[in-house]
């Protein structure tokens, strides 16, 4: 599957779920993971499925609406988004966190960067947790996501 959102609404349309169940199909094709002892050349990181991202077209409007701070909002959008999907993937969603580490991991060992392991906040627990502090989860997430977009990006332009 293909997830490259352009606009706001593509993203409204699907990226939420689709985004989670993607993240749970790739970490199980990529299977157990070898310590890498030597991290790949930077000639050698193939970048045919990166699409840099165009920023252009997600400037959304403001709307009278937009009264709430981003833990009321959060917490309201839960609320809906908890309604809409089934216990799976829900489950899913607020699990899907917990991957950070994994992918941090993976990354740093790729890229010979051990420190991207210490900017995943979210990491893998010995138990499935619920919703508790999920604002927070949720904000360091996409801290997380965008640290390692960010230098991800300068890679592959550096290559």
């Amino acid at each position: 599957m293909e997830l490259y959102p352009q606009t706001i609404d593509q993203m409204i349309a699907a990226s939420f779920v689709d985004h989670d169940q993607e993240l749970f199909r790739m970490m199980k094709e990529l299977g157990h993971w070898t310590e890498m002892t030597e991290p790949t050349p930077s000639s050698a990181l193939n970048w045919t499925n990166w699409k840099p991202l165009n920023l252009s077209n997600m400037e959304p409007e403001r709307k009278w609406t937009q009264v709430f701070d981003f833990e009321s909002a959060h917490a309201l959008f839960m609320c809906i988004f908890c309604l809409l999907l089934t216990r799976q993937e829900y489950r899913d969603a607020i699990n899907g966190f917990n991957l950070d580490q994994s992918i941090a991991i993976r990354i740093g060992q790729i890229i010979g960067d051990p420190s991207m392991t210490e900017m995943a906040y979210n990491q893998f627990p010995l138990y499935l947790q619920g919703p508790k502090n999920l604002g927070q989860r949720f904000l360091l997430h996409g801290f997380f996501t965008e640290f390692a977009y960010a230098r991800l990006e300068t890679i592959r332009l550096e290559a």
